[in-house]
């Protein structure tokens, strides 16, 4: 693993929370499936996430930089939690069918999390 980058055991990257309290997904704007999935993943939230392109949205959020976000996709919590790689996925669900949360609960055990962001 390079020098500078984070190990994805890593205690949770923090930033300044999304201004208007929904949770911020910051995905590769010049990329056309980034902003496709992006849009999926949005419509999921059901209002309460929104897609943002990372080269509009990144001085929002001090402490991400371009080539950390340009490598996954990242969510920013309402409480300013950074979450990236596949973790973004069923919390943005969650967020918005919440009646689906059980059979998110695959995802959490140990080990599983890192396999997923593995792929």
């Amino acid at each position: 693993m390079p020098r500078n980058a984070r190990s994805p055991h890593a205690a949770p990257l923090h930033t300044a929370p999304p201004a208007d309290g929904r949770a911020a997904l910051l995905f590769d704007g010049r990329c056309a499936l980034c902003r496709s999935q992006a849009g999926r993943l949005e419509r999921s939230a059901r209002g309460r996430a929104r897609a943002e392109a990372l080269q509009d949205a990144l001085e929002k959020f001090p402490g991400l930089s371009e080539a950390e976000a340009l490598r996954e996709l990242k969510l920013v919590a309402a409480d300013g939690r950074v979450y990236g790689g596949a973790q973004p996925v069923p919390r943005l669900v969650h967020l918005g069918r919440p009646f689906l949360a059980k059979l998110l609960y695959p995802h959490y055990p140990p080990g599983v999390g890192q396999l997923a962001d593995g792929l």
